[in-house]
C-alpha cells in the first residue's frame, strides 16, 4: 500500500457502448484492489472525481461509472436547489434493472484491475443505497454507505419492490462487510431509522460496523456543501474506510 502521495494516471474509460465511468489508478505500480465509487444524486460532479482520485493516491483502481448515462451523460450537476431538483428527477428515471446491470458491469471492469479478485464499493447518499442494493446480487467484499438512504423503507422506483436491506440475507451470503456512517442530525436518514438498518444487518448475521458520528447531518463528508460539511467527521470516516480497505482487499498469502 502506498501513501497519500501516490502519483495517479486518470481519465474516462468505456465499460460498454455509451456507459462511461470517471477512473484514477496508481502510477507505476499494481493496484492494491479495486474500488467502484457511487455518487449522490449530483452525479460525477468535481467532488466525486476527487473522492476517485483521492482513493487511488492511496493506492487502490477506483471507478466511479456513470450511473445517469442513459438520461444525461457524464451529469455533473451542481450542488443546490437547481441541481437538487435535476438530480432527482434523474434519480427517479432510473430503474432497478437498469442500476443492477450497471453496476455488474462496473464490477467486471473493477475485476480487471483487482488483485486477487477483491473489489469494494464506496457509496455517497444515493451511491450508498446504489452499493448496498448492488451487494445483493454482486459479490463485493466491502460495501461502505457514507449516509446512505431509503436502505430500509424505500421511497425511490430503484427501491422497489423491496429495499435493499429487506435483502440483507443475500448481502451476507455475498460476503461483504458493510460500513455505515450515519450523523445523529441527517434529515434524510434519522436515528431510528440507522437503528432499523443495524438491527437487520445483526440479524442477516451480515458483518457491519454502523458508525453514528454526533451532531453532524446529511453532507457532512463533501467539502463542497460547507453548509453541510464537518472537517472532523469527514477525517473519522475516512480513517475508517481506509482501514477497512487495508482489511477487506487484502488477498491471502497463497490466494
Amino acid at each position: 500500500m502506498s501513501d497519500a502521495t501516490t502519483d495517479i494516471v486518470t481519465g474516462w474509460t468505456e465499460i460498454a457502448p455509451g456507459f462511461a465511468a470517471y477512473q484514477a489508478v496508481p502510477s507505476g505500480q499494481d493496484p492494491a484492489g479495486a474500488v467502484i465509487v457511487l455518487p449522490e444524486l449530483f452525479g460525477l460532479n468535481a467532488d466525486i472525481r476527487g473522492v476517485v482520485e483521492r482513493l487511488a493516491r492511496e493506492g487502490y483502481a477506483a471507478v466511479a461509472p456513470d450511473v445517469h448515462w442513459r438520461r444525461e451523460p457524464r451529469a455533473s450537476l451542481p450542488y443546490g436547489d437547481a441541481g437538487r431538483t435535476r438530480g432527482f428527477e434523474l434519480l427517479h428515471a432510473i430503474t432497478r434493472a437498469e442500476v443492477l446491470a450497471d453496476l455488474a458491469a462496473a464490477h467486471e471492469a473493477a475485476l480487471r484491475l483487482a488483485p486477487g479478485g477483491r473489489v469494494a464499493v464506496f457509496g455517497v447518499s444515493f451511491g450508498g443505497h446504489l452499493g448496498l442494493l448492488g451487494a445483493t446480487e454482486l459479490p463485493f467484499a466491502l460495501v461502505v454507505s457514507v449516509y446512505g438512504g431509503w436502505t430500509v423503507h424505500g421511497g425511490i422506483p430503484v427501491a422497489e419492490p423491496r429495499p435493499p436491506l429487506a435483502d440483507a440475507p443475500k448481502i451476507a451470503a455475498n460476503g461483504a462487510f458493510v460500513l455505515g456512517f450515519y450523523g445523529t442530525l441527517d434529515h434524510a436518514v434519522q436515528p431510528s431509522e440507522v437503528e432499523e438498518i443495524e438491527a437487520l444487518l445483526t440479524e442477516a448475521k451480515v458483518p457491519h460496523e454502523v458508525v453514528r458520528i454526533p451532531g453532524v447531518g446529511h453532507g457532512f463528508l463533501c467539502e463542497a456543501r460547507p453548509d453541510d460539511y464537518d472537517a472532523d467527521a469527514a477525517a473519522l470516516t475516512w480513517a475508517k474506510v481506509n482501514q477497512a480497505l487495508r482489511e477487506q482487499l487484502t488477498v491471502p498469502d497463497g490466494a
